[in-house]
């Protein structure tokens, strides 16, 4: 069966930023509103490219890139899942999660909506109006009561766990409550730099902490070589 021409030019986009970049990033767009995309692509402007594209071709590319002498770089396909992109660029892993995240906004909640962490409702007064709001919060196990005309929580409860669909009522009381639960922006998932794939757990590291975990083994290194009369 004969390839679409545009699916082949496309796999060569692909494997030309890969040549051309040091770091190849894989990012989740899952989530992300059109105009929020674009703002992401101007802010990246002159620091990364990004590349949407089908998972098919973009893993063709890989394992093209792979025999072509890119070692190690068709392991990112381990991290294409759900709607997600290529991001290209200089930086090194660290310093482009660190952007990303740097560059992220949060949003109101919609009916639906996956809650990325707990959303807890502090203990106090609060902006919502007198009403049958108290009952529902209380249905929702957040204890509720009326004291001088406002609503107020008497007890930290969570209102929705994290990973949690919310229904229509609790995305209302929610946004109420003005408390933007939904993260909006590219989460990078996985980078390669010269061979190495750094995953999310090693990504979220901050450089401060790195540098003192280095500092920590060298200093137990050395402690450990005098001990034993091995000196390095």
């Amino acid at each position: 069966m004969r390839v679409a021409e545009w699916k082949i030019r496309e796999v060569e986009k692909i494997k030309e930023l890969i040549k051309s970049h040091r770091v190849i990033g894989v990012a989740r767009l899952s989530g992300i509103p059109a105009r929020k995309m674009q703002e992401i692509r101007r802010e990246l402007r002159g620091k990364a490219k990004i590349r949407v594209s089908r998972k098919t071709l973009m893993r063709l590319a890989l394992r093209e890139c792979e025999k072509n002498g890119k070692s190690g770089i068709s392991k990112l396909e381990n991290f294409l899942d759900g709607e997600c992109s290529l991001i290209f660029t200089e930086m090194n892993p660290l310093e482009l999660n660190s952007y990303l995240e740097s560059k992220k906004s949060r949003a109101p909640a919609k009916p639906g909506s996956i809650m990325p962490a707990d959303v807890i409702i502090p203990e106090g007064e609060t902006n919502l109006p007198p009403g049958p709001v108290v009952t529902d919060l209380k249905v929702m196990g957040v204890p509720a009561d009326i004291k001088r005309g406002k609503v107020i929580i008497t007890k930290e409860s969570i209102l929705a766990k994290k990973g949690e669909k919310i229904s229509e009522k609790k995305a209302e009381i929610i946004n109420a409550l003005d408390l933007s639960p939904i993260v909006v922006g590219l989460e990078l998932l996985a980078a390669y730099d010269d061979g190495v794939i750094f995953t999310k757990e090693v990504l979220g590291l901050r450089k401060e902490d790195f540098l003192e975990d280095l500092r920590t083994a060298f200093s137990r290194a050395l402690n450990l070589s005098i001990g034993i009369c091995y000196p390095t």
